[in-house]
């Protein structure tokens, strides 16, 4: 069976959907004001390694710590990252978190905190931690770690109160500016924050001479508290100025009894969120409360199934989240995927709310058992639905999290846990969540010191991962441990699905025979237990052992059978790219290239998909190989670049763990370097590895079509045998790159001085730059609000002035010329 591939592979267009872990959230309404915070905050970041904005809750400090890291980007190399820390209740868990922010894969067998500090030795960046003030203790001793071990990293600190590391600096940050009582009525910027939230809110609003005073005293009262003032100016979609006024100062009065000073401003905020949960409706006031159960991003359907009861029926939620959204105290977050989040001041309120209630455990519970029935669905049909399921939870991840400890210490919920941990198979391969899953499942053991069938299951799954991460005699003995329980208590499915675990640890383990004997046991015995879905893996794994044992037309055989096998509409990804993968590199050794690279664009587009780092770096590391089998050097020597950084941040070689592979490309990377000469290796390859990787990963999907490098010969030169079909020895002395095939972006040829030049108009060079940043043509054409064809025409231009032929070459030149 033959596997059509074609040669364009489209990006698909939900990855840009959900704003990947780590970067800066993309700003949805308007900043005001802070002009001096800012400039201060700036300064400190220039002349200190640590900074902590600090102030009371709502005053915004992660909208500041936000808008000075989007300014000060430019001077970090390796740019900025983002940590939440709002939703974490573990402190044991802070490196985990950070790990995850930083985009390090969990396969990585170190302690956490260990990944974190080597993957930020090398780097200059900004790391922001956000909301520290429950974790102050824990966040000190990571931060002195960080300074400790990565002389080029600063970190930007949230909190209500100062880290006291030593070497910190802090920015403490008071309330907006709001005129005083014997001021002349002139605007402040707790004025001007009123007039554009209160104007988003009610069409018809404006601040004017009329008003002004009045809208003044009304920010005096809130003490120029930011949310304060946001929540207050929604309610006038309800009430005019005169009656917000009112009935503020009448609850104001009431609950601070005349408090002013410094008690006031700490309690106006409280006092302001109570007014607003006041004037809720009651079921509006509810589902407030019940929402506080969740740690970051949750779904309408979590919510529906978490909060739903006899007084507040599933079917009212929707329209009730829709009212508390309206209200600013739910926030619909299209940046993470259609979910919605509560602020954190917002959430310990009604955290406080639901503690008065009796049904704290009940809502809880109902968490716990919603995120525990999307990962059985998961595990019960992965070839259906997949991808959508799998972005289900990870989108979720912390609020899943949430559930799995609530879990724990909630009586009578130990044995749902312990179940839900069994189910997490599928997810845990996809996401790559080693560590985090090894945590719970250590946790989960301890609770299960006597035989049973959920201490068997987790007994293989842990086993299975230890092996991963580089334990295999610790991981193998379980795995035997796991299988002889499950044999012992008559558990067909737990046995038979723990084939497969033994199975990919032996793989792991390097014991291929082993491997494919438990594998066979596997497929034999998982379709008699109900567990036939699952069974497809093995195709992948003995497509491996094929391609290691040199087996190439039945490794691509095995290849082909199990996608044929998968359906093509069922929205699984993490098989299939495997498969799509293997089947590339079997077909570049059987002298396929074209078809080979095909392949693993596809499966590098289902890795992105699935934001698989390991999984990435494998796709950019096999077209690699293709491409200098093409002759396509300078091609080869960035895909290669690409890859780099995360198989260092992994903390292993390219294709660690496949060593006839690594072989191979390492084969293929030599030969690269010979033809291109070290110097022009040198620098395609860096300028690949400081590029973010997911921009390499669109540029390498939208840059399908790449002629193969031209190479010409000097006089007296012989041309090589091999040419596009696999070049495998170096090129003869005096070989040249004829420009715009195979020059190395930023260096010319002989009487070559275009590059130099810049010859790009200002529209043209605004084009260059965002194709640079990964986007394709379609994407530019609606960031530019013109057409594509126009967009088409430009980039064909660009490339004719600069002789380059490919997207690639023009990121390098764009990086050299325009300094992007």
């Amino acid at each position: 069976m033959e596997i059509p591939y074609g040669t364009e592979v489209a990006m698909p267009p939900a990855i840009q959907a959900v704003r990947s872990t780590g970067q800066l959230p993309v700003e949805t309404t308007s900043f005001v004001g802070r002009r001096s915070e800012l400039h201060a905050l700036g300064t400190l970041l220039a002349g200190s390694r640590l900074v902590t904005v600090t102030g009371p809750g709502g005053i915004g400090k992660t909208r500041l710590a936000l808008r000075a890291a989007s300014k000060a980007t430019v001077r970090y190399r390796d740019g900025v990252v983002l940590t939440e820390l709002s939703g974490l209740h573990e402190p044991e868990r802070l490196p985990h978190v950070v790990a995850g922010a930083l985009g390090l894969a969990q396969h990585d067998p170190r302690p956490r905190i260990e990944a974190v500090t080597g993957y930020l030795r090398e780097r200059e960046l900004l790391l922001i931690l956000d909301t520290c003030e429950h974790l102050v203790d824990e966040c000190a001793l990571f931060v002195e770690a960080v300074l400790r071990e990565a002389p080029e990293v600063t970190i930007l600190a949230t909190s209500r109160q100062p880290l006291d590391v030593p070497g910190e600096s802090t920015c403490p940050l008071g309330p907006l500016q709001v005129p005083g009582q014997g001021d002349e009525p002139v605007a402040g910027d707790a004025v001007e924050l009123f007039a554009q939230r209160a104007a988003a809110a009610a069409a018809d609003f404006e601040v004017t001479a009329a008003n002004q005073a009045q809208v003044i005293r009304l920010c005096q009262k809130l003490d120029g508290i930011p949310l304060a003032i946001e929540l207050a100016a929604v309610r006038l979609r309800a009430l005019d100025l005169g009656e917000l006024s009112q009935r503020l100062d009448h609850r104001l009065q009431v609950l601070a009894g005349g408090r002013r000073g410094t008690t006031f401003r700490h309690q106006a905020l409280r006092d302001t969120i109570g007014w607003s949960y006041d004037l809720c409706t009651p079921a509006e006031q509810a589902l407030w409360a019940r929402l506080s159960v969740f740690a970051g991003p949750f779904s309408l359907q979590a919510a529906e199934e978490t909060c739903a009861d006899g007084d507040l029926p599933r079917e009212e939620i929707l329209g009730t989240l829709i009212s508390l959204v309206d209200k600013s105290v739910a926030i619909k977050d299209d940046d993470q995927g259609f979910c919605y989040r509560l602020l954190d001041t917002i959430r310990e309120y009604g955290a406080e709310r639901l503690a008065d209630t009796t049904d704290t455990d009940r809502f809880r519970v109902q968490m716990i058992r919603h995120y525990e029935r999307l990962a059985r669905e998961l595990d019960a049909s992965p070839l259906t639905g997949q991808l959508a399921k799998y972005r289900t939870l990870r989108v979720q991840h912390p609020s899943a999290l949430a559930a799995l400890d609530c879990a724990f210490t909630i009586p009578g919920q130990r044995l749902a846990v312990i179940q839900t941990i069994g189910s997490l198979y599928w997810y845990v391969m996809i996401s790559g969540a080693f560590q985090e899953a090894r945590h719970y499942i250590t946790k989960a053991l301890g609770l299960l010191p006597d035989p049973s069938p959920e201490r068997a299951s987790i007994l293989l799954v842990n086993g299975l991962l230890t092996t991963i991460q580089g334990d295999p005699g610790t991981g193998l003995a379980d795995c035997e441990e796991g299988l002889a329980l499950a044999r012992s208590l008559g558990e067909s499915r737990v046995y038979a699905r723990g084939h497969l675990y033994y199975c990919q640890a032996l793989m792991a383990a390097g014991r291929t025979p082993e491997a494919l004997a438990a594998g066979r046991t596997a497929a034999r015995l998982m379709p008699e237990a109900g567990d036939a879905p699952t069974v497809e893996v093995l195709w992948l794994y003995t497509g491996v052992a094929d391609l290691l044992s040199g087996e190439i037309d039945q490794c691509y055989a095995h290849c082909a059978e199990g996608l044929r096998r998968i359906p093509t509409d069922g929205g699984e990804r993490w098989i299939s790219s495997f498969l799509h993968a293997l089947a590339g590199l079997t077909m570049s050794l059987r002298g396929e290239n074209e078809r080979a690279a095909a392949a693993l664009r596809e499966a590098l587009a289902m890795r992105r998909e699935l934001d698989d780092p390991m999984g990435i770096a494998y796709c950019l590391g096999g077209l690699g190989f293709v491409a200098a089998r093409q002759g396509q050097y300078e091609r080869s020597a960035w895909l290669t670049g690409a890859a780099a950084p995360v198989w260092r941040d992994l903390g292993t070689d390219a294709f660690a763990g496949m060593p006839a592979l690594s072989a191979l490309v390492a084969q293929a990377e030599a030969d690269a370097r010979r033809a291109l000469g070290r110097d022009a290796w040198d620098e395609i390859f860096t300028a690949a590895a400081t590029c973010p990787l997911a921009t390499a990963v669109k540029l390498t999907v939208y840059d399908a079509r790449l002629p193969a490098t031209e190479v010409t010969r000097a006089p007296g030169t012989q041309a090589g045998a091999q040419g596009a079909q696999g070049a495998t020895e170096a090129p003869a002395a005096g070989v040249t790159l004829t420009p715009g095939a195979g020059t190395a972006p930023g260096t010319t040829a002989p009487g070559t001085t275009a590059l130099d030049e810049t010859p790009l108009t200002s529209r043209e060079q605004e084009i260059a730059g965002l194709v640079a940043d990964g986007l394709s043509n379609r994407e530019i054409a609606n960031q530019l609000v013109i057409s594509k064809r126009t967009v088409d025409s430009h980039v064909e231009h660009i490339f004719g002035k600069l002789g380059v032929s490919s997207r690639v070459q023009l990121m390098l030149w764009v990086r050299k010329h325009l300094g992007r």
